[in-house]
């Protein structure tokens, strides 16, 4: 990241959500949007019970909006 503030454009809860959280992280870097989740998945965050606090992903401010667009596009798309 830079000196800049990134923007939260998502967050998921559970344990069952770091493949998600991953696939979103995946699919903005795809289209070209910097992109990181936190906390950072390791041994040590998983040891230390990291995964009760909600994964954030975020972005650059200046492409918060069209991430948020992205992400949505994906939710829309997913059979209920």
């Amino acid at each position: 990241m830079t000196d800049q503030e990134w923007e939260v454009v998502a967050e998921f809860s559970g344990t069952s959500m770091e493949a998600l959280a991953d696939i979103a992280v995946g699919h903005l870097k795809s289209e070209g949007i910097e992109a990181v989740r936190l906390p950072i998945q390791n041994m040590l965050t998983l040891l230390a019970g990291a995964v009760a606090e909600p994964i954030r992903i975020l972005v650059p401010p200046d492409r918060a909006d069209q991430a948020r667009g992205i992400l949505q596009g994906i939710e829309d798309s997913e059979p209920r």
